[in-house]
Order: C-alpha cells, then structure tokens, then sequence
C-alpha cells in the first residue's frame, strides 16, 4: 500500500501532525490543569484567609453559633464551594457548614493538612485548602473548592486544542500531498523512463523542470541513461563484429547446454555438419564423433576443460577444445572448437621429411665412408676367388669375407634408409642406450674428421636400461651431433658426449660442443620450429623442434644453454625403464 514515495511522505506527514497533536493536547492540559490549579489555589487561599480573620473574634468568645453561621453565609454566597469546616488545635471539629450537626468523619483526616489536597467526591473532584486562626492558636479553617468547572473549562481548552490540530492536519495533508506531488512526479518519470527502457524500449529524456537536487537528478539520470544507451549500441556492435568474426573462423565453434541441445553453431560448424541449433547434438554430432556426448558429460561434472585429437577414417585429424560456459539464469553449457589440423601435419611432416633428407644429404659422404670399407674386401674377395677355386678352405673364407662386407654394406643402407623414411607411431621397447649413442656418433665422425672436430663419448659403467623408439632416439642424437659440428666448423673443436644417471628414475645425455654457442636472441625459442642459428641455406630450422617432440613423446625433457667459455650444451633426460627403477636405488 506504501510503495511509492509519494504515499509514505504523506504518511509520514499525517503520523508526524498526529503525534505532534497528541503531545500538544497533553502538554496544554497538563499545563492548564496545573495553570488552574493554582489559581484556585490563591483564590480560596484568599477566601480562607479573611475568613480566619472573622472568626478570630467568635472562635476567642467559643461562640460555636455565630462560626457556623459565618461558614453558612460564606457557603451560600460564594458559588462553587462545597464545604467549610473549622477545628481547634487539637483537631476537633468545632463547626461546619453542612446541613444540621451531619459531618462526614473521612474528612477529619484532613484536619491537621496545611497542604492543598485534592478528594474525589460523588459530585466530582474537590481541592481542600486550609489556613491557620491566629497562627493555629485558635485552630484551622478548612475550605472545600469543586473543581468541575476548572475540569470543564479545560476540556473545553483541549477540545479547542485539538479541533485546531485536526484542521492544521486537514491543511497539512493538502498541503504536503501538493508537495509530494510536486517532488515525487519528476522521479516518477525517471522510473517511468528506467522501466521503458528495462522493456527494451527507446530512450526519451526526463524533462527538467525549475532547479535543486531533483532537476540535478534528472540531468544526471539523463546523462546516465545516454551513456548506457552509447554503451549498448558500442556492445551491439562489438558483438555483430565478434558473432561475424567467430561465423568466419576456420573452426567450428558449437555451444551445447545441459539438456543436450546445440544453442549456438558457427557458419563453418553449420558447413561441416548441417543445421545444428535447436537440434540435440546426440542425434547429430555423436554420429560424427562417438567420443562427442562423453567429452560434453565430462565438462559438465568437472567444470574444466579439457583437449584432445580426434583422427577420422579417411586420415583426416581435429583438436577439440572443449571449455565450461555459464548461460543466462546460471546455466552450464559447454563449448566445443574443433580445428582441422589436417593439412597442418601433413605439412610438418613434408618439412621434417625435408629436414631428414637434408642431414642424410650430409651423412652421404659418411656413408660412401662406411660402405668403401666393406666394398672394397667385397672387391678383393671376388679377384681372389678364381685362383683359389681349387682350394675348398680359401674359397669359403673368400665367400665368407664378400657375405660379412655385403652385410655390413646393407646394414649401413638399411641405417640410413631407416633415417629418411616417414614417421611412424614409435615402437618402444627395452633399450640400452651406449650402443644407440655410439652408432649416431659413427654416421657424424667422418664429417667430424673433415672439419677437425673431435667426438668423444664418456659414460658410467651403471646405466640402466630405457623404454625407447630406437631408431627416433637415434635420429634426434644425430640432429644434436651434426648440429654441434656445424658449430665447431672451421675452427676445429671438440664434441663431448655424456650418458649417466641421476636422480632414481632418469638417465641423461649430455651433448657439449667448444663452438660458437647459441644467440641469446634465440636462446628461448631454441626449440621453436624454424628458429635456426645456421647461416640461410645451411639448415631449416626444425631438427630441435623434432628432437624436442621425439623425446617429449618418450615423456622425457630437453633443454638447450650456453657453456661458460663458449659453446653450447644440450641436456636430454629419460626416463628409466620401470623395471630397473628399484634396483638402482641402493646405488
């Protein structure tokens, strides 16, 4: 009923004239009874006093008589007096002014009272005022007063009081519902206003009328309400630009609430997949993705996001990022990207297909190296097997010296032939790790040779076995090796291999080189694809971004630093084979 502002100042108002009423009611009864009281206090004080006066004479004489006439007389001419009584000093009564030798006994109670003292009486309230005779030689004199007159004439007061408040409250109300009216109709506008514009409606500004703190409100509220209004169509704006960029993406962005139903799908999504808002992604999505209804259940318990790879039939492969989003009315939804990294890998495997051909390119000379060798006992074999055709002995170890060259030939092809072929998924298997390291140290040591670098290969006798891809970890060791003879070209230098344990679980290989050390402009993204410190034309730039995803994969770690005095070292750590994990604690 009180809701509005108008309504509670009037309410205010009335209970502010009501009580203000009230309290001037009482205080001008109080003040009047008592403004009353006293001046009958001093007119029958008065009284009393020539009546003590009048009846020193009888009262000295004991004529009984003539006091109760003078009480008599006084009684009947003055109006309003209910009784006169005189007693000695003893306190007897020695006459009254009621009728015959009648005297009521309650009232010898009050014959020794020096004090006005108020009665109540069936014909009303009654003021007893008493004086001494001759100083209260002869007695006192007692003078009864009604005082329902002095009651009415208060009343009549209060009533006047009273019929004045309620015509200042009827003048008030009037007055202050004007006045309510007049604050409270610019504010009404402002909520009028504030409302037109929560339905969605236009803007139109609060007029401002006269001055003072309402019409700064309303300019305030107008200012306000225009800079939302800037803001929401900036919003709007901002939110076309963001949904047409989003519309645009390469990915496909899809938005899926608890109820299993698509709310919102991006043009590519919609390209990929067909019509998907308002559809439940259970009956499309899903036949797309079988993994799709677990991901979104996964997101919706956790509350965290989560990545993952999805690889389709047909060879194509997707990232999917699916991230918690909080709706309207505190719903959780779930929004899934998915990107096509198809073409991407395809294209990092053609680059790090390259990055292999270019080092076997530079092993070529090596392996020619290696191959000689073997080839050239071959050779010697097949001259010599025809002189010694009649020798049974000479000729199967002639035979036997070709068959050990020819296998020591293939398994050099076979070596580089593993090094360029395509990537597969890693074969992991029980390992040691010297003989790996040393077969990568052969195919760099006659490019070593040629450029006056040094390969040495320190390793502690206790190394335990690894779970690796062989052949990966051979390849990323020949990237770090022909990388620190490059390194170490032309100014001769030294290569120093390293392999021991540490910690109780990991095993590490070392790689340190005395050559030009690695830029520090580059010494953070090392790692990072094409990032080089070869010269242009020398390298391109991904050996380390391969190496770090090859030993990533075996969950190990690598790290790149330069050598105080120059140089450059890299540190690759792996993880030991669980099985020998216990067993080399106690070392």
């Amino acid at each position: 009923m009180f809701r509005y502002l108008r309504s509670k100042i009037i309410l205010s108002f009335c209970l502010l004239m009501i009580a203000g009423g009230v309290l001037t009611t009482v205080l001008v009864h109080k003040n009047l009874s008592k403004a009353v009281a006293g001046l009958v206090d001093q007119n029958t004080l008065a009284l009393a006093q020539a009546l003590a006066m009048e009846l020193i004479e009888p009262l000295a004489y004991s004529d009984n008589i003539e006091v109760k006439q003078i009480l008599v007389r006084t009684q009947k001419s003055s109006k309003g007096i209910e009784y006169l009584f005189v007693v000695d000093p003893e306190g007897r009564v020695i006459g009254h002014s009621f009728p015959g030798s009648r005297f009521p006994l309650d009232l010898l109670k009050l014959a020794n009272e020096s004090s006005p003292v108020d009665l109540r009486a069936e014909t009303g309230l009654i003021r007893n005022t008493s004086v001494a005779i001759a100083e209260g030689t002869l007695g006192r004199i007692h003078i009864g007063l009604s005082m329902t007159w002095a009651h009415r004439v208060t009343l009549g007061v209060v009533r006047d009081v009273m019929s004045m408040t309620a015509l200042a409250m009827v003048v008030g109300i009037l007055g202050i519902t004007l006045l309510a009216h007049l604050i409270t109709r610019p504010i009404l506008e402002l909520t009028e206003n504030a409302k037109r514009m929560e339905r969605g409606g236009s803007f139109v500004a609060t007029p401002v009328k006269g001055g003072g703190e309402v019409a700064e409100l309303a300019i305030a509220f107008n200012r306000l309400v225009s800079q939302i209004h800037e803001r929401i169509s900036e919003s709007n704006v901002l939110r076309a630009y963001v949904e047409n960029v989003i519309d645009h993406l390469s990915s496909s962005v899809i938005v899926v609430g608890e109820s299993g139903v698509v709310e919102y799908a991006n043009g590519t999504a919609t390209d990929w997949y067909g019509e998907l808002v308002g559809v439940s992604y259970k009956e499309t999505l899903a036949e797309h993705r079988p993994n799709f209804i677990e991901s979104v259940k996964r997101v919706l318990e956790t509350g965290e996001g989560h990545q993952e790879l999805y690889s389709t039939s047909s060879g194509s492969t997707y990232q999917l990022d699916y991230q918690p989003m909080a709706g309207g009315n505190a719903r959780r939804l779930v929004l899934e990207k998915a990107t096509d990294l198809t073409n991407e890998h395809r294209m990092t495997e053609r680059l790090h297909r390259a990055e292999r051909l270019a080092v076997t390119g530079e092993l070529a000379a090596g392996v020619v190296h290696s191959i000689n060798n073997p080839l050239d006992g071959v050779h010697r074999a097949i001259h010599l097997l025809p002189r010694a055709l009649e020798d049974t002995n000479r000729t199967n170890n002639l035979l036997a010296l070709a068959d050990e060259g020819c296998e020591r030939i293939a398994k050099v092809t076979r070596t580089l032939l593993d090094f360029a072929r395509v990537d597969t998924d890693l074969e992991m298997v029980p390992m040691s790790l010297t003989p790996v390291i040393q077969e990568a140290l052969k195919f760099v040591e006659l490019k070593a040779a040629s450029q006056n670098v040094m390969t040495r290969y320190e390793a502690s006798p206790d190394i335990p076995e690894i779970v690796a891809d062989p052949q990966a970890l051979r390849e990323v060791l020949i990237n770090l090796f022909m990388n620190a003879v490059d390194a170490c070209r032309g100014q001769g230098g030294e290569i120093l291999v390293r392999a021991h344990r540490v910690d109780d679980d990991q095993v590490e290989i070392s790689v340190i080189d005395n050559g030009s050390g690695i830029a520090p402009e580059i010494q953070d993204r090392i790692f990072e694809p094409f990032v080089t410190a070869k010269k242009i034309g020398r390298g391109t730039g991904l050996g380390l971004s391969v190496a770090r995803r090859v030993v990533e994969a075996h969950n190990g770690k690598i790290t790149a630093a330069t050598t105080a005095g120059g140089g450059a070292t890299f540190l690759i750590r792996l993880p030991i084979n669980p099985k020998n994990t216990s067993q080399g604690k106690g070392t």
